[in-house]
């Protein structure tokens, strides 16, 4: 820690413009939630905090914390970011993000989704972007920069980065240097326990050099590099199995990828290839190098009349990186994402998603290899006092060992009685492959004065067979990780949400109740604020 506080004075020492700004301008938020913590499956009721510094509308430095009730497990982030320091340098430090190329070998982790009927878009992100949630789990810790040239028709840019990410593991795998973990599942041990009391560093470091050409042509060459020390800097191997015939453990991971684009105001096109390299220690002794492929490609052509997108992607079953976050799922995958969208009115509008994976390499819990498929469709019209009339029909199909498949059929519609109160009614079907049916009626009301005060009404009735449960998207507080929740049951909700907005303070809270016929089933209630100062 200390290297880092000498490292902050000092880049706070070379930022003059500070002393122009002042005084800063202050951003506080707080919430209370039962949610996912951004990247987990498993939901919990916490606390989240946060405080961020404006130096200038580029600079700032962010402090977040998530506590969770009733466990006293602490969570914390901060971040210093310096992008206006100078024209020639930008710098990031402490809790951040990495993203090189299109995120098959490092990229941002998405938050967690657990709507079946999702699908993949393939979107650029930011280099280094800052982590402000308060989980460190998937976030760097350490330093990032960016230097910059620029002349008439071309732009350079060197982008690197170090980290060194504190962890724990237990006694015995600190002794023989030799973890059975994976790398995300050390990443996610963030404190001492009575069993992982022993600390390590996960070193990671990268470096991408990036050329754009008349501002429509980039290419972008990169490497990414991660190996684990113990507190006195010794190795350790992770992925660790021994069996009769040998034991084997990954020392270091090596990783190469040159992404090229070409973009302008309609068309963009982009390819991206990488190389992993896994170096395995066997025995103890001997070495072995294990090396994979990925490649992942994408057209999008976006006019106000219409936008056509295509994504593929295919990676090798040998193919070994815990930092990917692309298109489609993390696992080894051969994938096609195809999203359409017409607008050939103002108020008109279609869309299409079709997506098919296929996974290169069986899980521990199945030894085939499971094909999903994916088709959405969308037909959204609007007229006058009519502000949405909306049908959605969704299948999915995944084949392994068993077929599973699921249908849904929604339909939405939104009636301003005047412009700031606006009746709300939907109906869902879904079926599964045993066709069982499921349902759910929604109805409500949105009030909403200039802007500053507003609420959400919402009451739902839903009819759920055994193993067909529906996902629904109802009134979420803001920044919440995961919009929608599950209901498992026959059961009937009331939801209430309510937003207050004051000069630079807005308030938000929503009260969800369900139960069925006299019977209370569940009580929650989530509040967020924030002021800006």
């Amino acid at each position: 820690m200390q290297r880092f506080a000498l490292i902050i004075i000092t880049l706070l020492s070379m930022y003059k413009s500070i002393y122009a700004v002042l005084p800063v301008d202050f951003l506080l938020e707080s919430g209370y939630k039962h949610d996912t913590i951004d990247y987990s499956e498993t939901e919990n009721t916490y606390y989240r905090e946060k405080m961020t510094v404006f130096f200038s509308r580029e600079s700032s430095f962010n402090l977040s914390c998530i506590r969770l009730q009733n466990s006293g497990i602490n969570k914390y982030t901060w971040n210093l970011t310096l992008n206006d320091i100078s024209p020639l340098l930008s710098f990031q430090l402490g809790n951040y993000f990495v993203n090189f190329g299109t995120g098959l070998l490092i990229g941002r982790k998405k938050q967690y989704d657990p709507d079946i009927f999702r699908t993949a878009d393939l979107r650029a992100a930011n280099t280094f972007s800052a982590c402000k949630s308060g989980n460190p789990v998937y976030a760097f810790n350490g330093i990032a920069a960016i230097s910059y040239f620029k002349m008439k028709y071309l732009e350079i840019s060197l982008n690197m980065f170090y980290s060194i990410q504190e962890r724990f593991i237990s006694q015995d795998a600190y002794d023989s240097g030799e973890i059975p973990s994976s790398l995300n599942s050390i990443d996610s041990n963030l404190t001492e326990l009575n069993t992982k009391n022993e600390l390590i560093e996960i070193h990671t470091r990268g470096a991408m050099f990036s050329a754009t050409l008349f501002k429509y042509i980039s290419v972008q060459t990169y490497t990414v590099m991660t190996d684990l020390k113990s507190f006195y800097k010794e190795d350790i191997n992770w992925e660790y199995e021994e069996t009769f015939e040998e034991s084997a453990g990954i020392s270091q991971l090596t990783g190469v990828g040159c992404m090229a684009r070409y973009k302008d105001d309609y068309l963009c096109i982009v390819t991206d290839h990488t190389i992993t390299k896994k170096e395995m220690l066997l025995n103890e002794k001997t070495e072995r190098t294990e090396y994979g492929h990925g490649s992942l490609y994408g057209l999008e052509f976006d006019h106000p009349f219409i936008m056509l997108a295509l994504t593929g992607k295919h990676v090798e079953s040998s193919f070994y990186s815990p930092y990917s976050s692309s298109a489609g799922d993390t696992y080894p995958e051969s994938a096609c994402f195809f999203n359409t969208e017409m607008k050939p009115f103002s108020n008109f509008n279609f869309k299409t998603q079709i997506s098919s994976q296929k996974r290169n390499m069986p899980s521990s819990l199945n030894k085939e290899c499971p094909v999903t498929n994916i088709k959405n469709f969308s037909i959204l019209y609007k007229y006058g006092p009519l502000e949405k009339i909306q049908i959605e029909l969704k299948t999915r199909e995944k084949t392994d060992e068993e077929k599973e498949k699921r249908t849904q059929l929604k339909s939405t519609v939104n009636y301003a009685i005047i412009d700031c109160f606006i009746l709300y009614l939907a109906g869902l079907y879904q079926t599964d492959e045993n066709s069982t049916r499921s349902s759910l009626f929604q109805s409500g009301f949105k009030l909403d004065i200039k802007n500053n005060f507003k609420i959400n009404f919402h009451y739902l009735r839903a009819k759920i067979s055994e193993d067909n449960d529906i996902y629904s998207i109802t009134s979420p507080v803001r920044n919440s990780s995961t919009r929608g929740f599950f209901i498992r049951e026959t059961s009937e909700f009331i939801i209430a949400k309510a937003d207050v907005k004051i000069s630079s303070i807005h308030l938000s809270g929503r009260y969800a109740f369900q139960f069925t016929g006299k019977k209370s089933i569940t009580r929650r209630f989530e509040f967020y604020i924030s002021g800006y100062f």
